[in-house]
């Protein structure tokens, strides 16, 4: 009995692992970022503006968006810290996390219907991008590896030869 289930356990691990690996990376042509993502997440069309892209799992349990977009400085008094700030208090979540530093900050939680929501922006003199990915807070332990990698190997700003349009 005891080696079937260590058979057992291997097995999951090495199922779960082959799903783990199975991503794919997408690049933004309008604002230059690259995005990781797991595939088994499907893709809506891409916006005729080409602003940004959402992602979503099959059930619908998980949400991911990543997107940029323009500063207004000085119609909208847009800043980093104007941001920060106005997320901090407009959450109205349960934060478990934040982190704000000199081009992005993070903010983590749980939202009120019980989602896990990691939001990171990134901000620039002249634009911004961002993702935030959501997902059932009592599924945690399967989407925490998820959001560490989608945050450790998203690129802000890849190298521009004149080709984005930020």
């Amino acid at each position: 009995m005891k080696k079937l289930f260590s058979i057992l356990l291997f097995l999951h691990s090495v199922s779960g692992a082959a799903l783990a690996s199975d991503w794919k990376n997408e690049v933004n042509n309008r604002w230059g970022f690259s995005l990781s993502y797991p595939a088994s997440l499907i893709p809506e069309p891409v916006p005729t503006n080409g602003g940004g892209r959402r992602y979503h799992s099959a059930d619908q349990e998980v949400s991911l968006v990543a997107f940029g977009s323009h500063t207004h400085p000085d119609s909208f008094g847009e800043s980093l810290n104007g941001f920060w700030k106005k997320e901090l208090a407009g959450r109205g979540d349960t934060v478990t996390y934040k982190l704000k530093k000199e081009d992005f900050y993070v903010v983590s939680g749980v939202n009120q219907n019980g989602y896990e929501f990691y939001h990171k922006v990134f901000f620039y003199p002249t634009y911004w991008v961002e993702f935030e990915i959501t997902y059932p807070h009592s599924k945690r332990q399967k989407y925490d590896a998820w959001v560490d990698r989608i945050a450790r190997e998203f690129v802000p700003v890849l190298p521009d030869n004149g080709q984005y349009d930020r």
